[in-house]
């Protein structure tokens, strides 16, 4: 399309004249200019070629990874994570508008903390606080504001010495 010429040729003025070089734009005669390229007998039959897997097949199954189905359990899930099934995991709805607290009691030094939220629409300011048992506050994590288009936000801690995280 006209559009995808029009970006290239905003885009083509920050790259080097070795990777233009190497960039080709082809429409009906791609085989041709494949085979100005790269030698018959090691193009694939099906990109016009002479090359084929050993028992023929001309797609090259052997050593050409075609593109395929991605499986299921590659997709990453908001209804369905590992930690969710995990003793000591927290899980809770922020409601608009609203402030949510969840106290982690760390009872010994190199306690790990995890965290992993979603946002389905708007944005979070999220922070973590550290209190010892002196009761002093530290910010292990200073409040930040998350945007909706970062929509996943993960993270952990690994506490320094007893005390409750906020």
């Amino acid at each position: 399309s006209s559009y995808f010429y029009l970006a290239f040729n905003i885009i083509k003025v920050f790259l080097a004249a070795s990777i233009l070089k190497k960039i080709h734009f082809c429409k009906r005669d791609f085989q041709e200019k494949l085979l100005k390229i790269i030698d018959a007998d090691q193009l694939p039959a099906f990109l016009g070629g002479n090359r084929t897997d050993p028992d023929g097949n001309p797609l090259c199954e052997s050593f050409v990874n075609h593109a395929g189905i991605i499986p299921a359990k590659y997709f990453k899930n908001k209804c369905s994570r590992d930690f969710e099934n995990k003793v000591d995991v927290h899980k809770l709805s922020v409601q608009r508008m609203s402030t949510e607290e969840i106290e982690i009691h760390v009872k010994e030094p190199g306690f790990s903390i995890e965290w992993e939220f979603e946002i389905q629409n708007r944005d979070i300011e999220f922070g973590i606080y550290f209190k010892d048992n002196a009761e002093n506050r530290y910010p292990i994590l200073p409040v930040k504001k998350v945007d909706e288009e970062v929509f996943t936000e993960t993270g952990n801690y690994r506490a320094e010495k007893a005390g409750t995280c906020k």
